[in-house]
């Protein structure tokens, strides 16, 4: 959170440009925020479910296609 800053979406962008060496596009912007949003939602009642929200999504995004593969 230091690098990006405290916006959400700079906390996405950064994701990608981090682990896929590109931007996130709008959509993909609102999708990753919906999915944080959704998990923070699941770990409800835990002091940490922020974290651990953020951390499914960079789990997700290293999991994804377009990290595991060179197009």
């Amino acid at each position: 959170a230091t690098e990006a800053g405290p916006e959400p979406s700079a906390r996405v962008r950064l994701a990608y440009h981090l682990a896929l060496a590109r931007e996130a596009s709008e959509a993909e912007t609102a999708d990753a925020l919906e999915f944080v949003a959704a998990q923070a939602k699941h770990y409800d009642g835990r002091a940490d479910a922020g974290a651990v929200a953020w951390s499914d999504f960079c789990q997700m995004l290293l999991a994804s296609n377009a990290f595991l593969y060179v197009e």
